[in-house]
């Protein structure tokens, strides 16, 4: 079944929109737009037109095929989680730790109240088959000066870190890994266990 992600961007998103001239609007404008679309996307995929909002602007559709796609939002923010809860079928707390992931999912679950959000997590990892072979990788990142604010840890730090997100109600863990030779296989066993 198909998913369309969308998301409000964030400062990595500035240099995108001064690209391709497109004003960068503060972050609580664009959650509203973002929250906007979503409804919109709603009515163009079930085959109606969208009769405008405050933000976008009528449109004819419909988009074709019909269908209904999941209908993401990502983002950290507690009003990205609040438009999520009130928009989205599902929310991704992009790179999140354990403990910001439980507290967002719990918010998130309060404020659907009681309507079916199911939360997600992704993020860019570094897994390393075990402690030794992760300084390993480390150190191979640090000396390509990449960046090392990604996920960090053994095939058992992930595994764990997964249990603990599922114990929080994710129902998707989104992994890029990076580093080695073959890191989508470390990461495949780490979650196959």
């Amino acid at each position: 079944r198909p998913v369309l992600g969308v998301g409000a961007g964030d400062s990595v998103s500035e240099p995108e929109h001064e690209a391709f001239g497109i004003p960068f609007a503060p972050a609580v404008e664009r959650i509203a737009i973002l929250e906007e679309a979503v409804g919109a996307l709603r009515s163009l995929f079930a085959g109606e037109p969208w009769p405008g909002g405050t933000h976008l602007p009528p449109i004819a559709g419909p988009l074709l095929p019909r269908g209904h796609p999941e209908l993401w939002v990502g983002g950290r923010s507690a009003a990205l989680i609040a438009a999520a809860a009130r928009a989205a079928d599902a929310w991704n707390g992009w790179a999140m730790e354990a403990d910001d992931f439980e507290a967002a999912a719990g918010e998130l679950g309060r404020l659907a109240d009681g309507r079916p959000v199911v939360p997600t997590w992704g993020g860019i990892a570094l897994v390393g088959a075990d402690g030794g072979d992760l300084e390993r990788l480390r150190e191979e990142r640090r000396a390509k000066g990449l960046s090392m604010e990604v996920w960090q840890g053994s095939a058992l730090d992930l595994r764990a870190f997964a249990d603990r997100l599922a114990g929080a109600g994710c129902a998707w863990l989104i992994v890029l890994p990076v580093g080695g030779d073959d890191p989508i296989d470390v990461v495949a066993e780490a979650l196959r266990g």
